[in-house]
């Protein structure tokens, strides 16, 4: 099949994505064109350079038609040939991509919005305040933020609207900031606190692993999918991403190694059936076939012992080697009989010899050969029975006595007999190695014989190999007679065998394309199958379709339970987070109404402002302003981006400094709260605003 695809884009492969992809296609090819061990062992090699825990490498640049229709391709090839590593990667790259072109599609929005505001601002005459709008639109694309910035640009539209000089705007954006900057901690806080419990369910999923094995490959792919939902600051906060990765890792090495035990198997089957064939070849054992046995021999004998247990008629190669050694054995036995027959008979002809001479000797016969002739018959009559079988010339000896006897009144008559019985011999001789073609030259020969007188016939000397070949000749007619009746007989059982597979067979084409609905006539098949004979099985030659669709049935299922159950976890998952939320703010609102009564039973609220926070050494020094009637201080302080925590308590009002010892190259960030003691309570105020200081490194 030639697949045409769209037109390669200019500097293709450009990015580390493209590579891959462009590799994993020639592999493909390659695979394709030369199904072997090794051309399936180089795909997936390339399919595992794809390196699913690297996403920030593969290239976020472009998505083009022609990468679309190279994943097409390959996902058919995928299917067809059953490679699941394949199709696992195309999934993960398709994946990619719907996020690459929804980001793509993201970014140009934002660079439009932005070059609206800047004609706004120039033309309206609204800098300040739209420089704030915008400022809380990017903070929500970057922070994802969104109750921040929804409130940030509801207070810059208020002030907006209230806004009627250059003057006022000032002013009301300056104290819109300072209100900012307050509900800007509040909300980092909690922002906080979701980003860990968001990163301790993706750890707990993470430690739920446990030992990797196929089986677990859902869950793997769950907890990659919920740590690809966390945030930035979130990923960071699982600290055993490590183990993911492994676990990874570990599901692509087991799934390549299941896939090269499927294509051993094959193999196997493969070597396994050659061998079969091999042997069924054999047929009906002769000696001729001697050859044919030994080569199935050695073809069985370089298998491995996994394929010797696939080849179910080794039976059958034992049983035609037991046949040849009868057969060679007869063989032997009738050479070694007939060499001592042959030298049996030699004996017999040599004394048979001085009479085949003498009778030789008489020639042509004339009154003359009287005394020759009879002492030729003398001699022959002395002569044992099995002797006077080997005087060859016997007859000779009687056509001289009967050309004797005649002499020349039957001269004539005889020569007619002699020149009849020649010609009868000479076609009796023709007749060379009896075969089933020769059987019309041997009933030639047979009619020429009975036309005949019986003198001529006498002068016949080979009549007994014309007998001989007729006895062969009914020999060969009953043996081709007997293997025509046993090829018939078992070319109607294959038929027949055929027959009762043939429904069968037309179930499993009836399956077609394999979906969820598929199952009932699946199952149907796989049961009509099991009911069948062995023989019966052998003549179902679309078994290998069958057990596609089984197993593309078994991956639907399993794909189907997986997206279920993905979305009862997230389900559970969003009802916990949305308890745990209520229940945060039902403390928080606890403590603000516990502390709203202490303030107003003992009327303490005061506020302090944070001066300075100046650097020496590896020390700051922090200074405040002091409150009235203030029992002491707490300092808290944070480090980067992290938590708040009371670094030091100062139970002295009048004191209105302190020095706190720091790490070189680090940046924290101050702010107090003063506090009161009122009858053995102490009553908190208001935390400070906020300073930061970096020590050099």
């Amino acid at each position: 099949m030639e697949i045409k695809y769209a037109e390669k884009p200019e500097k293709w492969p450009d990015n580390a994505r493209e590579y891959v992809l462009d590799r994993v296609l020639k592999a493909t090819e390659e695979f394709r064109d030369n199904p072997s061990y090794i051309t399936k062992e180089r795909l997936l090699s390339w399919i595992s350079d794809y390196d699913l825990n690297q996403r920030s490498y593969l290239g976020r640049y472009r998505v083009t038609e022609y990468e679309v229709s190279i994943i097409n391709t390959l996902y058919f090839y995928g299917a067809m040939s059953n490679i699941n590593a394949l199709k696992a990667y195309l999934y993960e790259l398709v994946g990619e991509t719907a996020r690459l072109q929804k980001n793509m599609a993201y970014m140009s929005e934002v660079i439009n919005e932005k070059e609206g505001i800047g004609i706004a601002a120039y033309e309206q005459g609204l800098m300040l305040q739209l420089k704030l709008y915008y400022f809380a639109y990017l903070k929500f694309t970057v922070e994802k933020n969104k109750s921040f910035s929804e409130q940030l640009i509801s207070v810059v539209e208020d002030s907006m609207n209230l806004s009627k000089t250059a003057e006022e705007i000032a002013e009301q954006l300056s104290d819109a900031k300072a209100d900012l900057d307050k509900l800007k901690t509040s909300v980092e806080l909690a922002a906080d606190e979701k980003t860990q419990t968001d990163a301790d369910a993706v750890k707990a999923l993470i430690e739920a692993l446990g030992d990797v094995t196929l089986e677990k490959k859902e869950s793997v792919e769950a907890a990659r999918n919920a740590y690809d939902a966390l945030s930035t600051d979130a990923k960071k906060l699982v600290s055993n991403y490590d183990v993911l990765v492994q676990a990874e890792k570990s599901i692509q090495t087991l799934e390549a190694k299941k896939q090269q035990e499927e294509l051993k198997n094959q193999m196997d089957a493969a070597a396994a059936a050659s061998v079969s064939s091999a042997i069924t070849a054999i047929g009906e054992v002769t000696l001729d076939k001697r050859g044919v046995v030994e080569a199935a021999r050695a073809a069985y004998n370089t298998l491995t012992e996994d394929q010797k247990a696939l080849v179910t008629n080794y039976t059958d190669l034992t049983a035609a080697e037991g046949r040849i050694a009868e057969l060679v054995k007869e063989a032997t036995d009738k050479a070694e009989a007939d060499k001592a027959e042959q030298e049996r008979q030699e004996a017999l002809k040599a004394k048979a010899q001085p009479v085949i001479d003498a009778i030789a000797a008489i020639g042509e016969v004339t009154l003359n050969s009287e005394k020759a002739i009879t002492a030729a018959r003398s001699a022959y009559e002395a002569l044992e029975a099995e002797v006077k079988e080997k005087v060859t010339n016997l007859s000779d000896l009687v056509v001289a006595e009967k050309n004797l006897a005649l002499l020349k009144a039957e001269k004539e008559s005889q020569d007619k007999d002699a020149a009849a019985a020649a010609s009868v011999s000479s076609a009796i001789t023709a007749i060379g190695e009896v075969t089933l073609d020769k059987r019309g030259v041997v009933a030639a020969a047979r009619a020429a014989y009975d036309t005949l007188s019986d003198v001529q016939k006498s002068l016949v000397t080979n009549y007994s190999d014309l007998q001989a070949a007729e006895s062969r000749i009914a020999a060969l007619v009953k043996e081709a007679a007997d293997k025509a009746e046993a090829d018939k007989a078992e070319q109607a059982k294959q038929e027949a065998l055929k027959t009762k597979a043939q429904p069968l067979v037309d179930a499993i084409a009836a399956i077609g394309e394999v979906t969820l609905d598929s199952e009932e006539a699946i199952t149907a098949a796989r049961s009509a199958y099991e009911a069948l004979e062995a023989d019966v099985k052998e003549k179902v030659t679309n078994l290998s379709d069958l057990v596609i669709a089984e197993k593309d049935l078994a991956a639907l299922k399993a794909a189907k339970k997986a997206a279920e159950d993905l979305k009862a976890q997230q389900e559970e998952a969003k009802r916990q987070q949305e308890e745990a939320k209520k229940a945060q703010e039902e403390k928080l609102k606890e403590q603000e109404e516990k502390l709203k009564a202490e303030k107003d039973k003992y009327g303490f609220n005061e506020k302090t402002t944070l001066k300075s926070a100046k650097v020496k050494g590896k020390k700051v020094t922090l200074k405040w302003n002091k409150v009235k009637g203030a029992s002491g201080y707490e300092i808290y302080c944070k480090t980067g981006k992290g938590k708040w925590k009371l670094v030091k308590t100062l139970n002295k009002g009048s004191k209105a400094s302190c020095k706190l010892k720091g790490k070189a190259g680090k940046k924290y960030t101050y702010k107090v709260r003063v506090f009161q003691k009122v009858e053995n309570k102490v009553i908190y105020g208001q935390y400070s605003n906020t300073k930061s200081a970096k020590i050099k490194k």
